[in-house]
């Protein structure tokens, strides 16, 4: 009788651990999360360059999530007349409150001459509630709005050139 109450107990435990296992090894929900950049046109600079070299989400109820670690440099004024794709992945589902991304650097020509721009502050965020949602694809444009970016200090030769982004989210869709 001990014996058949010993391996009941024993075949309950497997059972329980195998239900266990199998609910935690249920693949995630996954959805698609594309983000592209623009900007509006602006006067007297031949090329605004902007590298960005990291893009954060943040899941509500969550951390940060690093979904792209890739360095790319983009001409802002090349996106006056298009938009270019800026992070292409998989997430998990869920709703998603803020994007922000890492500008390492910033340069600006103008009349031929390049000048290197201070970024203060190489974190951008931008505050921006969308969902991803299983087998489906969410596309966020971004507008980089460089007439409101750039802060110019000094004269003439003495010029300094500030990058502080002003990023506005165009759309979620």
């Amino acid at each position: 009788m001990k014996k058949i109450v010993f391996l009941t107990s024993i075949l309950v435990i497997l059972i329980t651990l195998t239900i266990i296992y199998c609910s935690l090894s249920k693949s995630r929900q996954i959805g698609n999360l594309q983000i592209y950049l623009k900007d509006t046109p602006v006067e007297n600079a031949d090329s605004i360059y902007v590298t960005i070299n990291q893009v954060r989400v943040q899941k509500t109820g969550g951390g940060f999530i690093t979904v792209s670690q890739s360095i790319r440099t983009y001409d802002l004024l090349k996106l006056s007349q298009k938009q270019e794709l800026l992070l292409d992945t998989n997430l998990e589902e869920g709703m998603y409150t803020q994007i922000r991304l890492s500008i390492s650097s910033g340069e600006i020509i103008i009349q031929g001459k390049s000048y290197q721009m201070i970024v203060p502050s190489e974190e951008i965020k931008i505050p921006v509630v969308f969902e991803i949602e299983e087998k489906e694809k969410t596309k966020i444009v971004l507008d980089f709005e460089v007439e409101n970016s750039i802060l110019v200090t000094g004269t003439g030769e003495n010029k300094v050139y500030i990058l502080r982004p002003v990023i506005r989210v165009e759309s979620v869709s």
